[in-house]
């Protein structure tokens, strides 16, 4: 198991990143390919009283995409 001090901001910064490292190159992994541009793509496909949710889209590579779901509250201002 990894520790990382918990003394201070300054030593939290460095010390965290060899597991920066870590994670970036083990678990999700680099892209070091260059990308498409993201052409950004939304629509809405949640509708409550107290937030919206919006189906968004970018590209990545030529059939490869990024997905997810955004959800705005209705009160933010």
């Amino acid at each position: 198991m990894f520790r990382v001090p918990e003394q201070s901001t300054e030593v939290f910064a460095r010390e965290v990143e060899p597991f920066k490292k870590t994670f970036f190159e083990e678990v999700i992994g680099r892209i070091d390919d260059p990308v498409l541009p993201p052409d950004p793509r939304s629509r809405r496909v949640y509708d409550t009283p107290k937030w919206a949710g919006y189906e968004v889209m970018l590209d990545v590579y030529p059939d490869v995409f990024a997905w997810g779901v955004l959800l705005v509250p209705k009160d933010i201002k």
